[in-house]
């Protein structure tokens, strides 16, 4: 089977050196699928042939460099750019290294060394979308565990409810009755049966809040604004500090997987405040608008540092970054001024990955 040549697009505007560079390609066993003159028409090229590879001198004629044009290259296509140049000095050394090419060759052209520039360019954008791929594979199966872990522990949450939470509540009326039907001078067996009401009332209370921990019922029963606002009444009555709560009056268009996203990022968000803020008071907006579900948790606490945001053992912030990507969203966490965090989450309201 026959290997398919890697295909290039040349940007140079002196037509001779063109020429002469379109020959040492195709020796060297490339495809040349078209030369042109300027930025704007390598834009225009890339857009129609979509090569595997842009070999560009950094001087053109019109309106853009190559320079430039090898950023919009990039963020438009991801396409590598090796560059051809005359120019040596560090200022445009460090220009071409700030547009991320992927190498460049210095004229007179040499063929050696623009087959090796070509070759390097070529292995590190493989390697490149290699990584990406295993970065998205990665992606999708954290996806797929939290989905699975958030279905687990719905299904423990109704479990412990219908089974031992009736359990106890038979046990519960079971007692009331025994207490009922001891006679009058007992005082150790009432005692003993008081003690085992008292502990059976404790356990009912601990079992209803594990199943509201592991999947809050009003999430499922009133939708994603009560349960916030619910959580953050929790969370105020149990830390003193209290939590100014903002949510729309309808929030139905929030489909159930979004749902339980933003509720879990609100949860290690509101946790996170709790833990590390030192905040004397938390301010929460839920709102759905312009095709989008934004949720913004802010404190005023002493501010994140910057290195913590992008750390990689800050689990709960990696969390909140997955789950808002899972959902097609984005998240953007900073440091207020002077003091206090914000962690600001917005997700579109059409299924992107479900």
């Amino acid at each position: 089977m026959t290997e398919s040549r890697l295909k290039i697009l040349l940007v140079e505007d002196d037509t001779i050196i063109g020429s002469y560079i379109s020959e040492i390609l195709e020796e060297g066993g490339y495809e040349v699928l078209k030369t042109v003159s300027s930025g704007d028409e390598a834009l225009a090229a890339v857009a129609a042939l979509r090569p595997d590879l842009v070999l560009m001198d950094i001087s053109l004629s019109g309106g853009i460099d190559g320079i430039e044009t090898a950023k919009l290259l990039k963020k438009r296509y991801g396409l590598p750019v090796v560059f051809i140049t005359a120019h040596s000095d560090r200022d445009t050394i460090e220009r071409a290294r700030d547009s991320d090419c992927y190498g460049y060759v210095l004229k007179p052209i040499v063929d050696a060394q623009v087959y090796a520039a070509i070759e390097m360019a070529t292995r590190r954008s493989h390697l490149e979308a290699k990584v990406k791929a295993s970065e998205e594979e990665l992606r999708m199966l954290s996806a797929h565990l939290q989905t699975a872990i958030e279905e687990e522990r719905q299904r423990l949450s109704r479990e412990i409810h219908d089974v031992l939470g009736q359990m106890l509540t038979v046990l519960r009326i079971d007692l009331s009755w025994l207490i009922r039907q001891i006679p009058p001078g007992s005082a150790d067996i009432s005692f003993k049966a008081s003690s085992a009401l008292a502990m059976t009332d404790d356990i009912i209370r601990n079992v209803r809040r594990i199943c509201s921990e592991l999947r809050p019922g009003v999430l499922d029963d009133l939708g994603l604004a009560a349960a916030i606002e619910w959580q953050a009444r929790d969370l105020e009555k149990r830390s003193g500090i209290p939590f100014e709560i903002i949510v729309p009056e309808n929030d139905s268009f929030v489909t159930d997987t979004r749902a339980v996203a933003l509720f879990r990022i609100f949860q290690e968000a509101a946790t996170n405040v709790l833990r590390h803020a030192s905040a004397s008071q938390v301010r929460v907006e839920l709102s759905v608008a312009n095709g989008e579900a934004r949720l913004v948790v802010c404190d005023d606490g002493v501010g994140i540092p910057e290195h913590k945001i992008y750390d990689p053992s800050s689990f709960g912030l990696m969390g909140i970054r997955e789950r808002s990507r899972h959902c097609g969203g984005d998240c953007a966490i900073f440091a207020g001024t002077p003091g206090g965090t914000t962690v600001d989450v917005r997700i579109p309201l059409d299924p992107i990955h479900e």
